[in-house]
């Protein structure tokens, strides 16, 4: 399975990389609007992590544009994880894009049962990893 996340705090990504990578999955980390769409547009995401505290972007804007085609087809219905240090009204996040929230600060735990829940058709591999899904998480 394919991760992208988008957050400008490199210890934030870092955590995210490492706990994706445990589980047996692809990450990559991106740093702008830009390099979102940019990301989305070139390769098939299973799962997208988007902060939303961030000085130079907004988060809820990006999901928006995800929703609206902006990536394309695929990437309009891939599962959003907001990451967010506010109070979490998953009605709230639903309504504005997201498939789920992640309350800062979060553990290596709470990365992990969200790609368990994202990913319902991975399998337990002999070492403990996960295998992939081959992008079939969308929510189509």
């Amino acid at each position: 399975m394919k991760v992208l996340v988008f957050d400008s705090d490199p210890f934030v990504c870092k955590l995210l990389d490492v706990s994706v990578r445990k589980n047996g999955h692809e990450c990559r980390c991106v740093h702008s609007k830009d390099e979102v769409i940019s990301a989305l547009k070139k390769e098939d995401y299973c799962l997208v992590f988007i902060s939303l505290a961030m000085s130079h972007s907004d988060g809820f804007d990006v999901a928006k544009l995800l929703r609206d085609g902006t990536a394309g087809f695929l990437a309009s219905k891939v599962p959003i994880i907001a990451m967010t240090h506010e109070e979490v009204n998953f009605e709230h996040f639903r309504a504005k894009g997201f498939t789920n929230c992640l309350r800062k600060p979060f553990l290596c735990q709470d990365i992990d049962l969200t790609l368990r829940t994202i990913c319902t058709n991975s399998t337990p591999g002999s070492d403990g990893s996960r295998t992939t899904c081959s992008n079939k998480c969308y929510l189509l």
